[in-house]
Formats: structure tokens, C-alpha cells, sequence
């Protein structure tokens, strides 16, 4: 899955509506551009550590970290599958969007 797919996804998720005042993706900024009163904003918890961590926090996942260099993040929902990564924020983004039965 691109980092395109996976944010379109989670746009829609969050309630963003594709649309040209709802959210595209911008290759420029390489993030979704959410419109909001008349206002715009680049979103990528992909590369955006705050974003994301507002994700985990919003979700209740949990975090699992790599106990040896190379190895990867794991993160779930309480009970629920393990997701894992390299990267902390592709394994929190693609946990939501296979929680969510999106994929």
C-alpha cells in the first residue's frame, strides 16, 4: 500500500470528506490538504510525529518497541492483532485502517 492510499484511507476514516473543499492529496506537500473554513492544513501522521501519537491516543493503541536494532514496532489495540513495522507511524496508521476494515 502507497503512503497515498494509506492516507486517503485515513482521511476517510477520520470523517474527511474527497472532495476540492474536503481533502486531495497534494504530491507538493506529500500529505492529504484539509480544507476547513476556509483554511488549509497538510496532514501526514505518516511523517508527522504529533499527528500520530494524536491517532494512538484517539484509538487507545498499544505500543510495542523493538527490543534489538532492525527489528520492529508493534502496535494493536487492546486484544485485537498486532501491526507491525519498521516504521512507528506506518504500523500505527495501518493498524487503524485494518481495524477499521478498510483495506
Amino acid at each position: 500500500m502507497t503512503d497515498e492510499e494509506i492516507l486517503k484511507r485515513l482521511a476517510e476514516i477520520e470523517g474527511y470528506k474527497l472532495s476540492e473543499y474536503g481533502f486531495r492529496y497534494s504530491t507538493t506537500f506529500n500529505a492529504i490538504i484539509h480544507y476547513q473554513d476556509d483554511d488549509f492544513s497538510p496532514w501526514n501522521p505518516l511523517h508527522d510525529d504529533a499527528q500520530c501519537l494524536a491517532l494512538v491516543k484517539k484509538y487507545g493503541l498499544w505500543i510495542s518497541a523493538p527490543l534489538f536494532e532492525g527489528d520492529e514496532w508493534g502496535v494493536s489495540d487492546y486484544g485485537g492483532p498486532e501491526y507491525k513495522d519498521i516504521s512507528l507511524n506506518h504500523a500505527v496508521c495501518f493498524a487503524i485502517i485494518q481495524d477499521a476494515g478498510v483495506t
